[in-house]
């Protein structure tokens, strides 16, 4: 049975913390988050004389995450996540430095996990949501301008992969 909240705060897009234990600098570089879409696929259904019903399915399909992050001048944010894409892709060979030995335990290095937290109007955690077997899969451009008018900070999108999530109220 659902709850009914007594709470009538609305939730601040400003409030929350994105967190990969294994990507530090990208942590605290995170400027955006969205929580990724979540489908329900649909079974063949019924066919009756006037219309098909649509049964439910019984397979979720996760979307990708996507982050939005600042890149500090030394780069390191954005080469935590390059350099965790170069060591699962072998961009030049097998034994490429960095990489995942052909040889080496299945998934060693290539997975991690990340967590949302959600802050509430206090800045108090409320709510977190756990993504389990998170890889990134698409590190974008990094934009130069020299002919801007005034200093924006380069910010950069990342595209994770991930099996699953799931929440907790804190």
């Amino acid at each position: 049975m659902a709850t009914l909240s007594t709470n009538q705060n609305l939730l601040s897009p400003l409030n929350f913390k994105f967190e990969i234990p294994r990507t530090p600098n990208f942590n605290v570089a995170v400027t955006g988050i969205s929580i990724p879409s979540l489908t329900l696929n649909n079974s063949n259904g019924v066919q009756t004389p006037f219309n098909k019903i649509n049964i439910p399915g019984d397979h979720l399909e996760y979307a990708d995450i996507i982050a939005k992050f600042r890149i500090d001048e030394d780069m390191y944010s954005y080469f935590e996540i390059f350099d965790w894409m170069v060591s699962v892709g072998f961009p030049v060979n097998f034994a490429s430095p960095g990489s995942v030995s052909i040889t080496s335990t299945a998934g060693l290095g290539e997975f991690s996990d990340a967590t949302l937290t959600i802050l509430n109007s206090r800045t108090e955690p409320k709510i977190r949501v756990s993504f389990l077997d998170v890889y990134p899969n698409l590190l974008d451009v990094v934009p130069f301008d020299a002919q801007a008018a005034d200093v924006n900070y380069v910010e950069c999108n990342v595209t994770f992969k991930t099996r699953q999530f799931t929440y907790a109220r804190i």
